[in-house]
């Protein structure tokens, strides 16, 4: 079977590169996988092609990424004869350099959380690859940690597939001309891809989309919510097919809050709508963002107006009694009768129904003060809203919903790694998203402009390089805190040195932390994430990473060239808390 169905491939398959019968080694067999016409499943007058990756020696695209991590740092002198590669992997590139070391004489250490594919292991090992197991707890987070460990101590070259440039480099080189060729003399309308690394779609898309513009346009496989049972699910699971954010019934209720509630004057500012009102007159083609308190950020950009998931309440909870209460006081006055008319919101975009999120007092009080806002809403919350009276647009990540008439500016639902719920029984009976505003339709550009970004509450996922690909990300706001502890939080909630990751992913000229400093909802207290951010800026500094987050006192707001004091400058601790 095995024979006649290579035979097979052979007469039928078209490829960019005839294949040799002889190779010098296994890896020159990596590449010029055959470009297929399917029959029989694509719909009615479309012609539908798949690229069968499958057919490089290990059966994984991974396999370029190896080939081209280890040949960049041949070249660049990082790996000498019989070093030592690590590198902190769930499986194909690990597969993909065990064979790429074998193959030319290095060493080869993966590190690999327990929770991850006990086959993929033995793979690697047949190889000759050590592989080191990290706590299941840990997740992602801790493999790469333990990565970035051996290799400092040891002095090992650290592959870093998530940063590596030669990826992408080298899938510029070989995958995309691969797809020019097939369809040389061709209309190719569109290209659909995975994302993993981002390798592929950032090489493969932009040669593809550099080389044939007129004819051409990259689109990438955008991930999608999952759907089990009625609920929704995080695309990135585990490998056992498990959302990363699921929780069991004695997770519900996560350890009490230690943090400390003795506050610094400094942490809060009244707002300055003077001063708001010349910005938005004098810089109409820049973003402002006002934080407001934890996720609440009042964006403004042009003639448009957007409030982001708004809680000015004294407590996060479904109680008025009991619950999470905040210890920076609100700057807006309960009533919002201090807010200008002239700044009142034309939007008003909530990220997902926690209660420090999407706050019932404080959606009564802007419904009666601002009348005429426009409410957007994650799939499944409209029918909290159309209780309470409210008409909202309910948004799937990726949809648009226009901010003026000519739908040049519009505003976009954006993934992020989380859960939703009110209720013990209503978990991820709706969604969760982030939110930015874009310039011109879809497809109009290769990589479109948004010049406000706001994540709202996410844990570190995949996709933060697909924005920074997709867009020219202006100002972001990043959460960076409620993540101790990290055994409960790290799916959900990033801490300050994945925050500073997300603004490095993103390329995003300015970023503004939020998800801090104003209720006590986990272990750390506000002096911690503000020395931990501290840190974590510092650490991206020394490796030519961005250090552009900034943490602003309540009430403060951000341009893209502010200058003024930094709070995690001036308010944090000497020394990071163990």
């Amino acid at each position: 079977m095995i024979g006649r169905s290579s035979m097979l491939g052979r007469r039928c398959l078209s490829t960019s590169t005839a294949r040799r019968a002889l190779y010098n080694n296994i890896c020159e067999t990596v590449g010029s996988t055959p470009t297929v016409k399917v029959n029989r499943l694509a719909p009615a007058k479309v012609n539908l092609y798949v690229k069968l990756e499958y057919f490089n020696p290990l059966a994984s695209v991974k396999d370029r990424l190896a080939v081209a991590i280890i040949e960049d740092a041949e070249k660049k002198g990082e790996l000498k004869p019989g070093g030592t590669v690590v590198e902190a992997t769930s499986g194909n590139t690990g597969i993909a350099l065990a064979m790429v070391c074998a193959q030319r004489g290095y060493n080869f250490v993966c590190t690999m959380a327990a929770s991850f594919s006990v086959e993929r292991r033995k793979v690697m090992r047949m190889m000759g690859a050590k592989v080191v197991v990290t706590p299941a707890p840990l997740g992602g987070t801790g493999m790469v940690l333990k990565a970035e460990e051996l290799a400092e101590k040891h002095g090992w070259f650290l592959a870093r597939q998530f940063e590596n440039e030669a990826g992408p480099e080298y899938h510029a080189k070989t995958t995309g001309p691969e797809i020019l060729k097939d369809f040389e003399g061709k209309k190719l309308d569109y290209w659909v891809t995975g994302y993993g690394t981002g390798g592929t779609f950032q090489g493969a898309g932009g040669s593809t989309w550099s080389w044939r513009a007129s004819q051409t346009w990259a689109e990438e496989e955008l991930p999608r919510p999952l759907k089990r049972g009625g609920r929704f699910m995080n695309p990135w699971t585990t490998p056992e097919g498990q959302d990363p954010c699921e929780k069991r019934l004695r997770d519900v209720a996560p350890p009490k809050s230690t943090a400390s509630t003795d506050v610094d004057a400094r942490l809060t500012q009244p707002v300055d709508w003077a001063e708001l009102r010349r910005l938005r007159q004098a810089s109409a083609a820049a973003p402002v963002a006002v934080w407001l308190g934890h996720a609440s950020v009042l964006g403004f950009y042009g003639e448009t107006t957007v409030l982001f998931d708004p809680v000015f309440s004294e407590r996060s909870s479904p109680f008025s009694f009991v619950g999470p209460k905040r210890y920076t006081p609100s700057v807006l006055r309960r009533d919002l009768s201090d807010w200008p008319e002239d700044l009142a919101p034309h939007v008003v975009a909530i990220s997902h129904a926690h209660y420090d999120h999407l706050d019932e007092e404080t959606v009564r009080r802007l419904a009666i003060r601002f009348p005429k806002v426009q409410w957007l809403a994650p799939l499944g919350l409209g029918e909290w809203f159309q209780r309470r009276k409210i008409e909202v647009t309910e948004m799937d990540w990726w949809q648009e919903f226009p901010l003026d008439r000519e739908k040049q500016l519009t505003i976009l639902a954006l993934p992020a790694q989380h859960w939703a719920n009110r209720w013990p029984w209503d978990r991820n009976c709706s969604l969760w998203c982030g939110y930015g505003l874009v310039h011109g339709a879809p497809h109009e550009a290769a990589v479109r402009d948004m010049p406000l970004c706001f994540l709202g509450d996410t844990g570190y996922c995949p996709v933060f390089r697909l924005l920074g690909s997709l867009f020219r990300i202006q100002l972001a706001a990043v959460p960076i805190g409620a993540y101790h502890p990290r055994w409960f939080m790290s799916p959900s909630h990033c801490d300050p040195y994945e925050a500073v990751q997300i603004v490095e992913d993103l390329k995003s000229q300015a970023a503004l932390a939020i998800h801090w400093g104003t209720f006590p909802l986990t272990a750390e207290p506000y002096t911690q994430q503000l020395a931990e951010l501290r840190d974590a800026r510092q650490r991206a500094q020394a490796l030519g990473q961005s250090a552009q987050l900034r943490a602003l006192p309540v009430g403060g707001h951000m341009l893209l060239d502010s200058n003024g004091a930094d709070l995690a400058d001036l308010l944090a601790p000497n020394e990071l808390r163990a």
